[in-house]
């Protein structure tokens, strides 16, 4: 065991020099120590992470809710800087989530890794979509944010499994589909025929059996359970 980090270390010490060379060497390579490292992680056996790099605090907190809830197994890493973020870099990351303030002034140490960079933004960002980019609107509802996130990673052809908690009955499973679609108390009252005390019954049971009365984790169980479609979510 010993043997295998000390020549871990040796493949990271050599890489960080190939890197280097490379970025000074030749100005039109894209070869970058952060892409290097992005290959190299492959055969360290590090378990999969998620990076959030972003300044902005609040929008760093509701996002880490949600992936936490999308991915229960996934480590969640949070950077305010691109700094923070190079000093701890050498990871396998799933996917990097980054401000587009920050992909813009650091396009470069993404170029290569379009696949998992999904930019953050307060409304679209045609200049990062034309340029490859996947961008994520973090001013939309919740409910929303948690499906363009699910969309996102269906995109990228992987399948994503429920956190597991008590099943639900199928009254509460209507009643939540009508939740995450929306809809108030009295108004799934009327379309299910049922007294709008019943509503509030089932929905504190919906959250007590899931552990959460966050919408968009809410969100995320019934489109994995499919209990209702993406698409039902996305089109609201």
């Amino acid at each position: 065991m010993a043997e295998k980090v000390r020549n871990i270390v040796k493949i990271r010490i050599r890489i960080r020099l190939i890197g280097c060379k490379c970025r000074h060497s030749a100005k039109n390579r894209q070869l970058s120590l952060m892409w290097v490292f992005e290959k190299i992680t492959i055969f360290v056996t590090m378990n999969p992470c998620i990076a959030i790099i972003d300044s902005n605090t609040l929008a760093v907190m509701g996002l880490k809710e949600i992936l936490w809830e999308l991915f229960p197994d996934t480590e969640i890493l949070c950077y305010g800087s691109m700094d923070s973020f190079f000093r701890d870099c050498n990871r396998n990351y799933l996917y990097y989530f980054v401000s587009a303030r920050m992909l813009f002034e650091n396009s470069d140490e993404f170029s290569m890794l379009r696949d998992k960079t999904i930019a953050t933004s307060a409304g679209p960002l045609r200049s990062l979509e034309e340029a490859g980019y996947r961008v994520l609107d973090i001013s939309l509802p919740e409910t929303a944010i948690a499906a363009e996130i699910l969309r996102l990673h269906r995109e990228s052809g992987s399948e994503l499994r429920p956190r597991r908690c008590d099943e639900l009955s199928a009254r509460e499973k209507d009643v939540l589909a009508e939740m995450v679609k929306g809809l108030m108390n009295k108004e799934i009252a009327d379309k299910l025929n049922i007294s709008t005390p019943t509503v509030i019954f089932h929905r504190n049971n919906i959250c007590e059996k899931l552990g959460t009365r966050a919408i968009g984790r809410l969100t995320i169980y019934a489109v994995l359970e499919h209990i209702v479609e993406l698409d039902e979510i996305m089109n609201i």
